[in-house]
């Protein structure tokens, strides 16, 4: 009697109930942590891609309107009312290159503008290869310029922390709001949305 209970304690736990609720256990747990890690993944990554948000602006004194553009990542789309649906993508940003992009997929297409230090200049081709300068950056104002040495010929819009104004004259004078930045914006992005006006 006692040498049969003690096989029968000598058992392995595979061959009781006991193993099987806690593989069970274990696998519910991990279940779980993995779905949890998911959604935390999905939200990080989420928030991290969502840049900025370029709303319209009128006035002066700047007054928000519809917003104009998502900047999400190197992807610049249109945007739809006050809450900034996506529209259509219009341009791919890598690096300092930017491209255009085919609007349904966001898929690269030919080489637009090419951003250096002193001024954005037209590029061709798939490789964004210079050629004409089309704005010139001096500190926070922007002038429209020509030629390949970016000269430069009128202002175009000045930068003040969050808001873009319309530039006015030889000098660049601050005009009426065109728009109103939430969130990070590269200065190629910026640049790609100036472009459209």
């Amino acid at each position: 009697m006692n040498n049969e209970q003690g096989i029968l304690n000598s058992e392995p736990a595979y061959r009781t109930g006991r193993f099987r609720s806690q593989t069970l256990q274990h696998s519910t747990f991990l279940v779980r942590y993995s779905i949890f890690l998911f959604f935390f993944l999905f939200l990080f990554l989420n928030s991290s891609a969502q840049n900025a948000i370029v709303y319209n602006a009128h006035g002066v004194h700047p007054v928000r309107d519809d917003a104009a553009y998502v900047v999400e990542g190197g992807r610049i789309q249109v945007a739809c009312g006050s809450f900034a649906s996506k529209g259509p993508c219009i341009f791919l940003i890598e690096g300092n290159q930017i491209y255009r992009a085919d609007g349904t997929f966001c898929r690269k297409g030919r080489g637009t503008y090419v951003l250096e230090k002193d001024g954005l200049y037209r590029c061709t081709g798939p490789f964004c290869t210079k050629s004409q300068c089309v704005m010139m950056l001096e500190d926070e104002k922007v002038y429209y310029a020509d030629g390949t040495l970016c000269n430069k010929t009128e202002g175009a819009f000045v930068l003040e922390e969050n808001v873009v104004y319309y530039g006015e004259g030889a000098f660049c004078n601050k005009g009426d709001a065109v728009f109103i930045i939430e969130g990070d914006i590269s200065m190629p992005a910026l640049i790609a949305i100036l472009t459209t006006r």
